[in-house]
């Protein structure tokens, strides 16, 4: 369904992050008013990240397998990863790696160590996900914040932007929803 991704955890990560906890929003990005260029929303998206020094991952749903993410072990055999500023050769996955993935697709790596170049927003982006990963409550609060501002400024600037989601060890899984305007 147009404007709906699936966010969700593997429950096998819990153990190892008992405070994990990812939270996101959609935003329509070709529903602004006065559009900004995809380089701006990047811009503004990694200068919320660090001021909240928090990861804060920005993906083209329409350039995705899958209308799902979930943060997950790496599956060197099937995974593909096209890293961003590197060639995938120079950044082989390792089993115990953490990722956040649509389908076979890994979106970024090492809670955003590394992103896709497949994913990341371009001059064709229409929809993105925005996604914040979290280990820590210390750190989902800061998380929280920072989706709070970006959702905020994109929405300032004529995005039609969704509600905020989260999920963790209660809630595994859940919706992002932004419904698209005739």
């Amino acid at each position: 369904m147009p404007g709906v991704m699936r966010l969700s955890i593997d429950p096998r990560l819990v153990p190892l992050f008992p405070d994990l906890r990812l939270g996101g929003f959609i935003a329509h990005l070709d529903r602004m008013r006065s559009p900004m260029a995809a380089f701006d929303v990047m811009r503004l998206h990694h200068a919320i990240a660090l001021r909240h020094a928090v990861p804060l991952g920005a993906f083209d749903m329409d350039a995705m397998p899958r209308d799902a993410i979930t943060l997950r072990h790496a599956r060197p055999r099937t995974d593909w990863f096209v890293p961003l500023g590197a060639c995938p050769d120079e950044l082989p996955l390792a089993a115990d790696a953490i990722v956040l993935a649509a389908g076979s697709m890994v979106l970024g790596w090492g809670l955003r160590l590394r992103e896709s170049r497949q994913t990341c927003l371009c001059l064709r982006t229409r929809r993105a996900a925005f996604v914040s990963e979290a280990v820590t409550a210390t750190q989902a609060d800061a998380a929280t914040r920072a989706i709070d501002q970006l959702r905020r400024r994109l929405r300032e600037a004529g995005a039609l932007v969704g509600p905020v989601a989260f999920v963790d060890a209660r809630g595994p899984s859940t919706d992002l929803t932004c419904a698209a305007v005739a």
